[in-house]
């Protein structure tokens, strides 16, 4: 948080002001990481699925194929 502090808003922050830009902050980490574990928790009861889990694993593996003609291409 402190390597925010000169960046967004200047060092010359009193206590109470301080005190509310952490309380906000706290309270946004709070709401992404609450939305990353309740669509980690979606993710885990589709992949039990057998077929969607192959289906996973050739898209990535095409998107890794793909990457690495990408890279081939650009040489």
């Amino acid at each position: 948080m402190i390597a925010l502090l000169p960046n967004v808003v200047g060092t010359n922050l009193t206590l109470s002001q301080a005190f509310q830009l952490a309380l906000v902050i706290l309270l946004v980490e709070v709401v992404v990481i609450g939305c990353h574990v309740l669509l980690a928790r979606r993710a885990r009861r589709l992949m039990r699925s057998p077929h969607l889990v192959q289906r996973v694993n050739r898209g990535a593996g095409a998107a890794m194929v793909g990457a690495g003609v990408a890279v081939l291409a650009t040489r």
